[in-house]
C-alpha cells in the first residue's frame, strides 16, 4: 500500500503518457545475498530515488490494469 503523501503527489502529475517502462527485480532481500540474485532493501531504495530524480513516476499494478483495460493514460516522464 502506497503512503498517502506519495499517492497525492502522483495524482498531481498530469496523465498524458500512452506507454511505460517496467523494471523487474528477482527479489528484494533484508539479508545480504551472496549470490547477487536479490537486491538489498537499501539498494532498492537507491534505485527508486535515482529513478525519481531522473523524472520517472512510479505506478502500481492497478495503474497497469487501468492502462490496458480502461485505456487510462499514465504520468509522463518529464524532461
Amino acid at each position: 500500500v502506497r503512503n498517502a503523501r506519495v499517492q497525492q503527489k502522483e495524482q498531481e502529475v498530469p496523465r498524458t503518457a500512452n506507454c511505460f517502462l517496467a523494471i523487474s527485480y528477482e527479489g528484494v532481500s533484508r539479508l545480504p545475498d551472496p549470490s547477487g540474485r536479490f537486491i538489498s532493501i537499501a539498494g532498492f531504495r537507491k534505485h527508486l530515488e535515482a529513478l525519481r530524480e531522473a523524472g520517472y513516476h512510479p505506478i502500481g499494478l492497478e495503474d497497469v490494469r487501468a492502462f490496458y483495460c480502461e485505456k487510462k493514460l499514465l504520468a509522463e516522464k518529464f524532461k
